[in-house]
């Protein structure tokens, strides 16, 4: 190297042209200094080095691209939820009509604070909040899964205990059928002994009582403040200050999606109703309460409020139905 830059080029004898530019000595030295460069950066690095009057220069540091680069795998994953242990069941069941294909980043936070909220305060009401929200690392209910909204299965499942006719009622409901896999069960009987829930108050029965009957009142009222709201996130100058309006007027609808998911439930409520009368008039659960459980939920135009054809509703308790069940980590 030249004092003033620039590379001077010298013509090697023959005889030397095999040798070692580097001595022993400085060749250690300057593996050291990379390993003190890469423990630094914490990654594999592509270095470029100098040596002048025997003092080894550092000219530049960057990080080896194809080390890090990311799999498929890692990319189709990066959003995922984090798990509570290895055989966690999820599904697209319900949550598939309205969100059917892949979200985007900001549809995944904007979707995990309206519904997670709106499900805490629905779930607060009816005594569930503290054995449901307990965990602060994982979510509750509701998951992405391949940047696709899903249900927790084992969560959603132990709500209204095992192998009764509120159960088996609200399987049909959320699910097009009764879940019967036996380590899928298994999961949920070991999730809900470790926290059991609290027995529902008699002020939550009255109010999910007066759901069933009156829980649309307010919905006009609802309507206008979504028609009428300011939508200030659409004022913003940049991306970050957009999407900060964003996440923060998810708090502006917090009563929406309560009243929504409300809404939602009082259709599983009413099949529990009527599945747990029919049950108790059978006395045993049998293909026939399924296909009775048909004939009243059936629609006028020949089908049902399950999204299956009417000439098949008697199969209702056996496998097969449209949604998929997901084991992590392989889509069934």
């Amino acid at each position: 190297m030249q004092g003033s830059g620039g590379v001077v080029t010298e013509d090697i004898e023959e005889n030397l042209r095999d040798n070692s530019c580097l001595s022993k000595e400085t060749a250690e030295r300057l593996g050291k200094i990379g390993i003190k460069i890469e423990e630094f950066y914490r990654s594999s690095r592509d270095i470029e080095w100098g040596i002048a009057n025997d003092d080894i220069y550092m000219l530049q540091s960057r990080p080896v691209t194809n080390a890090m680069a990311e799999t498929d795998d890692e990319i189709i994953h990066e959003f995922d939820s984090p798990l509570r242990w290895e055989n966690e069941y999820l599904t697209t069941a319900n949550v598939g009509e309205v969100m059917p294909n892949a979200i985007s980043p900001l549809g995944i936070d904007f979707s995990f604070k309206y519904f997670n909220i709106g499900l805490r305060r629905l779930m607060k009401g009816i005594g569930f909040a503290d054995s449901l929200f307990k965990a602060k690392y994982f979510l509750t209910g509701m998951v992405t899964f391949c940047n696709r909204m899903m249900m927790n299965v084992i969560e959603m499942v132990t709500q209204h205990g095992f192998g009764t006719p509120s159960s088996k009622a609200f399987m049909l409901s959320i699910y097009g059928r009764i879940l019967d896999d036996p380590d899928l069960l298994q999961c949920a009987k070991e999730r809900s002994s470790n926290a059991k829930m609290k027995s529902i108050s008699l002020k939550a029965r009255i109010k999910n009582k007066w759901n069933l009957y009156f829980g649309d009142l307010g919905l006009q009222n609802l309507k206008k403040r979504i028609n009428n709201y300011h939508q200030n996130f659409l004022k913003q100058n940049t991306a970050k200050e957009t999407f900060k309006a964003l996440i923060n007027s998810c708090s502006d609808f917090d009563e929406v999606c309560e009243k929504h998911m409300s809404c939602s439930g009082v259709s599983s409520d009413w099949n529990m109703e009527m599945f747990s009368i029919l049950w108790k008039d059978a006395k045993d659960f049998s293909a026939d309460i399924c296909w009775n459980f048909a004939l009243i939920v059936r629609c006028p135009d020949d089908r049902k409020s399950l999204l299956r054809p009417v000439d098949s509703l008697e199969q209702l308790s056996e496998p097969g139905h449209r949604w998929k069940i997901v084991f992590h980590p392989n889509v069934l």
